[in-house]
């Protein structure tokens, strides 16, 4: 299940809560976007700071709080899926009304294909997915799948993403380093 993002940070500097990371993210949807101006949506939370990492996922039911000392974090990773594939049936689909409908009207088949390229366009912009998350001690994986939200206007790229990563390898050593 993608996530879009409702609040930002990741930074080398801790923010006023001495947080290095904080990522809010809601289920996308506008349902769930209605909801969360209700303060009764899905969330999920992933904040690091310099002595652990939380992981909070509510819904509806509840919520699970997970709360790691940040020397029992065992990895970091990110990634990004693009929905290219999917992106081209959608041009298909339109490509092949326009033909079909060709024969009687160029000017429809035309408009067909610009509206087909508008939408294949846009499913792409806003369903590429990027993924962050970290493993702990005993193997099991914490994750974030976000993607773009056109309400928000919040765009994460992977680049933004390998910086979590790094902040929260960097920290890691840190509390591994030997002390003098």
């Amino acid at each position: 299940m993608a996530l879009v993002i409702k609040k930002w940070y990741a930074n080398t500097k801790p923010n006023t809560e001495g947080n290095y990371v904080e990522i809010l993210a809601r289920e996308s949807g506008l349902i769930a976007w209605l909801l969360s101006l209700m303060k009764i949506d899905p969330t999920f939370f992933l904040q690091v700071s310099f002595t652990q990492v939380t992981f909070q996922s509510s819904n509806f039911q509840g919520f699970k709080k997970t709360v790691l000392p940040i020397n029992h974090v065992s990895s970091s990773f990110y990634g990004y899926h693009k929905p290219w594939i999917k992106a081209l049936f959608v041009f298909g689909f339109f490509f092949f009304i326009a033909t079909a409908i060709g024969n009687s009207s160029s000017v429809a088949a035309l408009i067909t294909m610009l509206i087909g390229i508008a939408i294949t366009v846009f499913y792409y912009l806003f369903n590429k997915e990027l993924l962050v998350g970290f493993s702990d001690d005993g193997a099991n994986n914490y994750s974030l799948i976000l993607k773009r939200s056109m309400i928000e206007n919040q765009e994460i790229t992977e680049v933004q993403m390998g910086v979590v990563v790094d902040i929260i390898l960097t920290l890691i050593g840190e509390h591994n380093t030997p002390t003098k």
